[in-house]
């Protein structure tokens, strides 16, 4: 039975400049998360970055990476990048205004009925 290669759906072309966050990123949380799944995780998507991302370069000599992902690895970028950010300082209470979006939206409906 042949091979069958199965290409990761979600894909990312990054600058050089990005590609570097995202695995500076990952590193970080890697050596100074106190989540032992995080830095698991953490762990495991750079090394696949690092093993499987293709640079490549345009006509015009842009050079950038080819990036892909399964939908359970992006969601884990996501949260990567939420516990980077984890204890900076929040200007916004947005679940506070989710709470109004949501209880607007009730209304709405309600009115529609």
């Amino acid at each position: 039975m042949p091979h069958i290669t199965r290409i990761p759906p979600i894909k990312l072309i990054l600058d050089k400049d990005r590609f570097n966050i995202l695995l500076d990123v990952l590193n970080y949380n890697e050596f100074n998360s106190k989540i032992e799944a995080t830095i698991i995780n953490a762990k495991k998507l750079k090394n696949k970055l690092l093993r499987y991302s293709i640079p490549r370069e345009d006509e015009n000599g842009n050079v950038y990476i080819d990036v892909r992902f399964y939908n359970n690895e992006i969601s884990e970028v996501v949260f990567q990048f939420i516990e980077f950010n984890k204890g900076k300082d929040i200007l916004v209470d947005y679940y506070t205004v989710l709470l109004k979006v949501r209880e607007a939206r009730k209304q709405e409906n309600k009115n529609e009925e």
